[in-house]
């Protein structure tokens, strides 16, 4: 152990905050793996509805509306983004205990759930926001390499704490009373893995500019000149439109694929995690390999392959009727899911102003937080007024309409790019100035 504490403490600041970066990535991934991938089966175990299972994925999105232009206010404001980041994953971890007591709560148990998962988006909307912003600040020099091993990282590690909690879930209750008490331990245990994210965030060593204190000008005029930003800056722009356009048509399949899963194939809290797992698995896979594959050919080609995997996911799930096959097809499915991963973050800072960078994301957010707040809804509806497999259908080709919007701007650029007098794009992500 000291030899490794020697080893860590010889290495630059850059290599350190990597590090830190990615064992609190990590330990963030065992929070949301542990309880956030059953959140709709456990309020399927307290009896919710359909419509309260589609509520489960579109309420924290109105949450995350209400709170994403104040908290980003409050975050280009303050003398010290890691202070911000490291007090909002502990907000977020107070709300996991909170959810499990709703059982106890009679007849309100299921819409008092629902509230607190919803309530919980405002710290974890807030925190995501700052840690974008807070991460690209301080890994400047290793910005695609640091994100591709911190996700690398928190995939494997997640991945394997789903897998664990879903076996867990499966085999040691014996009934659906027992199976709830795990549930409220494994809410209660995020709480402190929130404490240690927090502690290994105070470790991460922020340059003497970034603690030179925020922007104390005019929020309201903040504001105003990052929505001018929408006109002015035509890339900033252009990417908001296609992502939200992408994001519906993803968002409306988030509880299809849910209901489907349950009610037409059949499976418990250990075939979800096999899922998952079988997701996370395809993607350590190609982390690296998509990674290398921005660095290389640019992250707006490389999305183009993230929506396609998407768009198929949704058009074949519907030939999936047993746990099997639905095994191998989530796995297909995650070989691309990376590749969406990195490159929708990779074009985001790509394009986005930086005065005031924050505030833009959060416009940004705001835009996919719309989307995910409506989206599941209409998806639920649709599927109410058809059938199942019409609404995933539906859904797929959607996904590849938006997508091929994508594309278009991919070849529209390149277009541009070949003009003479006109610089080539460049594949990197941390560039000092918007395009315009």
């Amino acid at each position: 152990m000291n030899g490794i504490g020697s080893k860590f403490k010889a290495l630059d600041t850059t290599s350190k905050n990597a590090w830190f970066f990615t064992f609190e990535g990590a330990v963030g991934a065992v929070i949301l793996n542990l309880a956030n991938p059953f959140f709709s089966m456990f309020a399927r175990r307290m009896g919710a509805s359909d419509y309260q299972i589609g509520l489960i994925s579109s309420l924290p999105a109105l949450v995350g509306i209400l709170a994403l232009v104040p908290g980003s206010l409050l975050v280009d404001r303050s003398s010290s983004k890691k202070r911000i980041v490291s007090l909002l994953i502990l907000l977020f971890g107070i709300m996991y205990p909170l959810a499990a007591l709703s059982p106890l709560l009679g007849n309100y148990k299921i819409p008092l759930y629902i509230t607190i998962i919803a309530l919980m988006n405002w710290p974890f909307s807030v925190f995501n926001i700052s840690w974008q912003s807070f991460f690209s600040d301080v890994m400047v020099s290793q910005f695609n390499s640091a994100f591709t091993k911190r996700t690398r990282a928190a995939t494997v590690v997640g991945t394997s704490t789903s897998l664990a909690a879903g076996l867990l879930l499966a085999y040691i209750p014996k009934n659906d009373g027992e199976r709830i008490l795990m549930y409220q331990l494994f809410f209660c245990l995020s709480l402190i893995l929130a404490l240690i994210q927090s502690w290994l965030l105070k470790r991460v060593i922020t340059p003497p500019v970034l603690n030179s204190g925020g922007d104390k000008g005019n929020g309201f005029a903040m504001v105003r000149e990052c929505l001018n930003n929408l006109l002015v800056y035509k890339e900033f722009r252009t990417f908001i439109i296609l992502a939200f356009i992408f994001h519906v048509s993803w968002h409306m399949g988030w509880p299809l694929f849910f209901i489907y899963q349950v009610d037409v194939i059949g499976i418990n809290e250990a075939w979800l995690s096999y899922v998952n797992v079988a997701v996370g698995f395809a993607g350590v896979l190609t982390y690296t390999f998509w990674g290398k594959e921005i660095e290389k050919r640019g992250a707006r080609l490389i999305l183009i392959f993230g929506t396609l995997g998407l768009s198929i996911n949704a058009l074949t799930i519907v030939l999936v009727r047993t746990p099997y096959l639905l095994l191998f097809q989530s796995t297909m499915t995650g070989l691309t899911f990376s590749a969406f991963t990195l490159a929708i973050f990779a074009n985001l800072i790509e394009v986005v102003p930086q005065k005031n960078k924050t505030i833009n994301i959060a416009v940004y957010t705001t835009f996919i937080n719309l989307s995910q707040f409506i989206s599941p809804l209409i998806g639920v509806w649709f599927y109410k007024h058809t059938s199942i497999i019409t609404a995933l259908v539906f859904v797929g080709v959607f996904r590849l309409l938006a997508g091929a919007l994508f594309i278009a701007r991919y070849l529209s650029g390149r277009k541009k790019s070949s003009q003479p007098g006109v610089q080539q794009e460049q594949p990197v992500l941390h560039n000092t100035g918007p395009h315009k």
